[in-house]
C-alpha cells in the first residue's frame, strides 16, 4: 500500500509583531491523505537550523508558535523548513517538506 501525504501548501508565509509574546501560535499546518487510523496521522517537525530560530511547531498538532521574544532590530525574516511524515506502520511513508517565510513588523 502506497501513502498519498498531501501537505496543503508548499510555501506558508506569516506576518508577526515583534511585540507576540511566548506562546503566541501563528498559525498550524495542516496535512491529509487518504488512509484512516494511525496511517492518517502525521508528524510535524521543524529540521535542521530551523529549531534555532524562535520558534517551535506542535510535532501533532502542527502550530507554529513563538518561542523566544523577537526583535526585528537583528533579524528582520526567518525562512524555517518543516518536515511531515506519516509516522504510521505502512510501507511507502512518505515524507513532505515545506518551507514557512515569517516577516517580522514593528508594532
Amino acid at each position: 500500500m502506497m501513502i498519498c501525504c498531501v501537505h496543503t501548501q508548499d510555501e506558508i508565509t506569516y506576518d508577526v509583531s515583534e511585540s507576540a509574546s511566548v506562546g503566541f501560535v501563528l498559525g498550524q499546518l495542516v496535512a491529509t491523505d487518504q488512509d484512516s487510523g494511525p496511517d492518517a496521522e502525521f508528524e510535524f517537525l521543524l529540521v535542521a537550523d530551523s529549531n534555532n530560530k524562535g520558534f517551535t511547531l506542535g510535532r501533532t498538532s502542527g502550530q507554529l508558535v513563538v518561542a523566544q521574544e523577537l526583535d526585528r532590530e537583528s533579524v528582520e525574516s526567518i525562512v524555517l523548513t518543516a518536515l511531515v511524515k506519516n509516522p504510521g506502520p505502512v510501507r511507502g511513508i512518505v515524507i513532505v517538506n515545506c518551507v514557512i517565510q515569517i516577516s517580522i513588523y514593528l508594532c
